[in-house]
């Protein structure tokens, strides 16, 4: 990836986010989105709001996460080194999920659909059939990683296939993968200037209590796996509110209602006049607690140089909205149901 040489000030890189945030789905513009009704208005009001221009319909959601990767590439660009790690762990983070598509359709055939159609084209990313199909074919473990980008050819990337290729365990797989990244990012977050490194650890310690919140309340809900086989689900690097003791006692919770009874106030209040609302709706909720701790660093005028690890969160959010609003769209849900569901 290239660098500049430019090292701009909190000053500038503070107006430069304000000023994608202020242009981005958010409030009324978002809402505007949320009612589009049919995919050619909704691609029409992307065009019109100036978010996003997308050229392929039957790639929107590559787009909406090529938009969030280039955004994050430019603040790498613009930012010191400190900074510019700190958001190259996000990326890395981001293009990960095309090394857990490979792997899925690498392990795992008979999967519906076209990898093609799993993959983000990243900037230097391989994505053409002939070669996918070649690369899946490819009759050792060995040779298949030899031929992914470097960032997958890592001895940890490398035990993850390795594992994966003995107990055919994807969840495993996939949840050591996000394991993987939120230890870069972490380590990245060290880095940080230390005016920043509070509020970025605040907020990702957030995302991923809210991760492991959410991951307990589908398995009450729908899954029903035992404490032993939720085990691998677990993401480190959380608050101590959301611990391992306390996901262990609510591994094997019969419901969502169990499940909230036992969670912490800030998680459970939310919740608790929905504990028999969707599960979707529920985390929802729960993102939305997120949206707001990122939102409020973000806009703390005392402090400007929260802005810069708060925008990144913002940015996912936004994207996950845009994202949730075609597929609405696209199977007709209504406008009501849609907004509901916004991230906000």
């Amino acid at each position: 990836m290239a660098h500049s040489s430019i090292n701009a000030g909190v000053d500038f890189l503070y107006a430069l986010l304000h000023g994608w945030w202020a242009n981005s789905a958010q409030g009324e513009r978002l809402m505007t989105l949320a009612r589009s009704a049919t995919e050619d208005n909704f691609l029409h009001q992307l065009q019109t709001l100036g978010i996003l221009t997308v050229s392929d319909p039957h790639q929107v959601q590559s787009a909406l996460i090529l938009r969030q990767h280039a955004r994050l590439c430019k603040l790498a660009e613009l930012a010191g080194s400190a900074v510019a790690q700190y958001v190259h762990a996000l990326l890395a983070s981001l293009e990960s999920e095309n090394f857990k598509a490979l792997l899925n359709y690498r392990f795992f055939p008979e999967r519906e659909g076209h990898l093609v159609d799993f993959l983000v084209p990243f900037p230097g990313e391989c994505t053409r059939d002939a070669d996918l199909v070649a690369l899946l074919d490819l009759p050792t473990l060995d040779e298949f990683m030899k031929h992914l980008r470097p960032e997958f050819q890592s001895p940890e990337y490398y035990e993850i296939a390795r594992q994966l290729e003995q107990d055919q365990d994807i969840m495993r797989a996939e949840c050591s993968i996000d394991n993987l990244n939120i230890k870069a990012e972490l380590r990245a977050i060290g880095h940080l200037p230390f005016s920043m490194q509070g509020v970025a650890r605040r907020l990702l310690s957030a995302e991923i209590d809210t991760t492991n919140v959410c991951t307990l309340l589908r398995n009450a809900n729908f899954y029903h796996m035992n404490a032993k086989r939720l085990s691998v689900a677990w993401i480190e690097g959380g608050t101590e509110r959301v611990n391992r003791a306390l996901w262990d006692r609510l591994a094997d919770a019969p419901d969502a209602g169990t499940v909230i009874a036992q969670l912490p106030a800030e998680f459970a209040e939310p919740l608790r006049a929905n504990s028999f609302d969707t599960t979707s709706h529920m985390e929802n909720l729960l993102r939305c607690r997120q949206m707001r701790l990122a939102r409020q660093a973000f806009y703390d005028s005392a402090s400007p140089t929260h802005a810069i690890p708060a925008y990144p969160f913002l940015l996912r959010m936004e994207t996950i909205n845009l994202a949730r609003i075609y597929e609405g769209v696209r199977f007709s849900v209504s406008a009501r149901e849609i907004e509901e569901m916004m991230i906000q």
